[in-house]
């Protein structure tokens, strides 16, 4: 582990909402999960994006959209799910519902 992921305070920092549901600022630690759950609307149109930062740099993308199936078998099944994030020193990772583990999904820099 760097330097850099080993100080206390290091944290990410995350913003992420969709058209109708603002889910706030939040600061993660380095190797902390976060999660929310969520209900897709009646027309399969939800979207979430996350803007994320911290001293190694920036990242804004789709964190769950309804018509992509790759996301969304990863954060539940059907019109209801929760995503399940986790923010590590080389980039940002899901977990897979499917397969029970975290997979990389964003790297820093990328």
């Amino acid at each position: 582990m760097s330097s850099m992921a080993s100080k206390k305070n290091e944290v990410l920092h995350a913003h992420c909402k969709s058209k109708d549901d603002d889910l706030g600022l939040r600061d993660i630690p380095v190797n902390d999960e976060f999660s929310w759950r969520f209900r897709s609307n009646l027309g399969d149109t939800t979207l979430y994006f996350c803007n994320m930062w911290w001293s190694k740099g920036r990242l804004l993308f789709n964190v769950y959209d309804a018509k992509d199936d790759t996301i969304l078998t990863k954060c539940g099944d059907g019109r209801k799910g929760e995503c399940m994030w986790r923010m590590n020193e080389d980039g940002i990772y899901l977990y897979d519902m499917e397969h029970h583990e975290y997979r990389s999904m964003h790297k820093w820099g990328s």
